[in-house]
């Protein structure tokens, strides 16, 4: 009796056994098969990342539609995917990148064409227009300087502030207020009282120079009506043969007048 509870013993420990050497072998398998596939994923991801960056090289350089399958040795790996450029602009809002104290902003009212002396199409936006600013900060930490430019005759500018902390001193053409808004997912403190665009209001207007004052903050701007296209925007996506896809998104703004111009020391 004694003789066959040690071999029950002995074989309950022998299967105890093995069943740890099967898991350990099978953790080892699992994990490198897994490290095997991410590495795999990894380098899929990173070569579908840079043939659609190459899609929106190409579209900087072409213009149009590009077919990633196209350019040089994609195709023959089995890319597939497309890059599309684009200057049209279809909303009455437009967000600007954050701009740093005493950076300005270019705003285009008029349809930019390069290769034009001046570089206009000469259809300038008419109607309403609010520039909300005071992200991240509170708007009575900064202040805006608006400078516009347009076409009367010869050109003309005419400069506004927005500065509801009074951190210039200055009441003189001050069109800032308190009630801000939620712009393209951007939170804004403040905006300007509206200002009109028409025959009679700033005809032939060109351009809109926004500086930012005491703080950094994006700029945010919305109209009455569709805006003028600010620049260049392309969308390149690619797919690897093993179906890994990434999407490129680029906006290159028009040309952007030096901070030396149309600036004014307070």
């Amino acid at each position: 009796m004694k003789k066959n509870y040690q071999v029950g013993q002995t074989l309950l420990i022998v299967i105890l056994l093995l069943a740890s050497a099967i898991t350990i072998v099978l953790s080892i398998s699992f994990t490198t098969t897994l490290e095997t596939q991410t590495t795999k994923l990894e380098e899929e991801s990173q070569r579908a990342l840079a043939a659609a960056e190459a899609g929106i090289e190409a579209a900087l350089k072409q213009g149009g539609r590009i077919e990633i399958a196209d350019l040089a040795g994609l195709g023959n790996e089995g890319f597939t995917g497309s890059a599309e450029f684009s200057e049209d602009y279809h909303k009455n809002y437009f967000v600007t990148p954050l701009l740093q104290k005493d950076e300005q902003y270019t705003f285009y009212l008029d349809k930019y064409t390069a290769g034009n002396s001046p570089p206009f199409e000469n259809s300038s936006y008419n109607g309403n227009l609010t520039i909300y600013y005071g992200s991240p900060t509170g708007c009575n930490e900064m202040a805006i300087e608006i400078t516009i430019v347009y076409y009367d005759g010869g050109y003309k500018i005419k400069r506004y502030i927005a500065d509801t902390g009074n951190k210039l001193g200055s009441t003189t053409d001050n069109i800032g207020n308190t009630n801000g808004k939620t712009l393209d997912d951007e939170i804004f403190n403040c905006r300007t009282s509206s200002l009109t665009f028409s025959s009679t209001s700033f005809p032939n207007s060109k351009i809109l120079i926004i500086r930012s004052l005491f703080d950094e903050s994006k700029i945010g701007f919305e109209g009455t009506n569709t805006l003028k296209p600010q620049g260049k925007f392309i969308v390149s996506q690619a797919t690897t043969p093993g179906g890994v896809t990434k999407t490129v998104e680029l906006f290159q703004s028009y040309p952007q007048i030096p901070s030396e111009f149309f600036v004014t020391r307070f």
